[in-house]
């Protein structure tokens, strides 16, 4: 056995133990021989891989890199003998990571041999569409689930739960929950030990859109409550001591912020236009603690804005005397 294939089996032995740094050691030895081109291409992918294990991108790329720019020498010289070329998996990902987009699509392609029959690529299609789906190119991410789901015999079961994933996130929730209805059929029906999962996962997936579909016609009942007692109070024209404790308990049981922000609004007009009443300062210290109990960060935040804006102007005073006897910190 040559020096060189010593150092290169070593290094190879120690990336199966993952014992990465020493695995690097005994490939930079084996580079430090000068091997044949071919086997340069070889070491260059161990440093690569063993980079990408320790999280080093950038010296992940340079070695795959120079091993790819090596690769497409030899092919056009039209070489006879083999040579294994760069992981351009691990180039892709490498790629994505550092938001690459464009070479990251590159790679993710170059995987999928398109004058092969495509039914062995299922992984490699896979990783294509997340892609899409990761950088918001739901319709790109749709087409891509759907054509490995047409053409590949593997990874079915994965690519039918992302496309439903994909619809979920385009907010097609009906399409979604009946892909999602498919995934657990097809997982019921020839799932392996490792897909067992997306069963579970389609359906928790399946609850989440039904809870949010109910709350999505809550709140238009909500919206519209609100906006009927809003008018009854006007209507009734109460006075200000009258309306303000009714639009402070309407705020606190609204889980709109479009409606919080109506009643607020509501709330400083009426304030505003009762200028003599001495009554008002403790309906809007009321204001504050209930947005501070309810832990509605946006409300509360322009809450105490408007409120401090008010009394400074106003009542030409301060708000820090207010807030110590609350115990309430001022922002």
């Amino acid at each position: 056995m040559s020096d060189f294939e010593y150092w290169y089996n070593r290094g190879k032995d120690k990336y199966r133990e993952g014992i990465y740094e020493e695995s690097i050691s005994c490939f930079e030895k084996a580079l430090a021989l000068n091997p044949s081109r071919p086997r340069y291409i070889d070491v260059y992918n161990g440093l690569g891989e063993c980079y990408y294990k320790l999280g080093n991108i950038d010296l992940t790329l340079t070695y795959l890199v120079k091993s790819e720019e090596i690769v497409d020498a030899l092919c056009k010289e039209d070489v006879s003998f083999m040579f294994d070329e760069p992981d351009y998996n691990i180039m892709a990902d490498c790629y994505h990571q550092i938001e690459d987009l464009s070479n990251a699509e590159k790679y993710y392609k170059i995987t999928i041999d398109e004058d092969e029959p495509y039914r062995n690529y299922g992984d490699q299609i896979l990783r294509l569409g997340k892609f899409y789906l990761d950088i918001n190119k739901n319709h790109e991410a749709i087409k891509t689930f759907k054509w490995g789901l047409k053409y590949t015999k593997n990874s079915e079961i994965e690519l039918l739960y992302n496309l439903a994933t994909t619809h979920e996130k385009s907010g097609e929730f009906d399409k979604a929950t009946e892909l999602y209805k498919e995934v657990k059929d097809m997982v019921a029906e020839k799932g392996r030990h490792g897909q067992l999962k997306y069963s579970r996962l389609a359906q928790e997936a399946i609850e989440l859109i039904e809870n949010k579909m109910s709350e999505t016609e809550a709140e238009k009942s909500e919206k519209n409550s609100a906006i009927e007692a809003k008018m009854e109070l006007e209507e009734q024209n109460q006075p200000a001591e009258n309306q303000l404790p009714n639009i402070l308990n309407m705020m606190g049981t609204t889980k709109n912020l479009e409606n919080l922000n109506q009643l607020l609004q509501k709330a400083i007009d009426i304030t505003k236009n009762a200028q003599n009443d001495d009554n008002i300062t403790p309906f809007w210290v009321q204001m504050v603690i209930h947005g501070y109990n309810t832990k509605k960060d946006e409300l509360v935040k322009n809450i105490r804005e408007d409120f401090r804006k008010f009394v400074t102007y106003q009542f030409e005073t301060n708000t820090s005397e207010i807030y110590q006897n609350l115990n309430l910190k001022e922002d």
